[in-house]
């Protein structure tokens, strides 16, 4: 038996449109809780207690994430959102 080793998530807003402050709302939340997440890479490395706090830092992010859906990012971002990497300039 192994353990998945890449969860990727994507973030979406109110009206399930992908979302960049959103994917910063979640990050930010989840720093703030000592766990950085762009992705989720599992590895043998991490310990049980590694992954319970990971699954305790994101269910206590999606609740700040939940109200932000009703009362908009903006209320809780601490600094601007995130940007594609890869985007026009015209």
């Amino acid at each position: 038996m192994s353990r998945d080793c890449n969860l990727v998530f994507g973030t979406r807003d109110a009206d399930r449109k992908p979302s960049q402050p959103f994917r910063t709302l979640f990050m930010q939340e989840m720093v703030a809780r000592g766990v950085i997440a762009p992705s989720f890479v599992v590895s043998w490395s991490h310990s049980d207690e590694d992954i319970d706090r990971t699954v305790e830092a994101a269910a206590e992010s999606l609740r700040v994430y939940r109200r932000a859906l009703e009362d908009g990012p903006g209320t809780y971002l601490r600094g601007r959102a995130v940007k594609p990497v890869f985007r026009r300039y015209a």
